[in-house]
C-alpha cells in the first residue's frame, strides 16, 4: 500500500483519539515549546 493511501485510510476509518499520534494531555510538550520560545 503506498503512503497516500495508507494515510487516506487512516484518516477515515479511526477516530482522533485512534491515531498513533493522539495524545489527550501534551502539559510536558507545551511547557517545551514554550519554555524554548521565550516565552514573555
Amino acid at each position: 500500500m503506498d503512503p497516500k493511501t495508507y494515510w487516506d485510510k487512516v484518516y477515515n476509518t479511526k477516530a482522533p483519539n485512534q491515531r498513533s499520534w493522539y495524545r489527550p494531555h501534551l502539559e510536558t510538550s507545551l511547557a517545551l515549546i514554550t519554555r524554548s520560545a521565550g516565552a514573555r
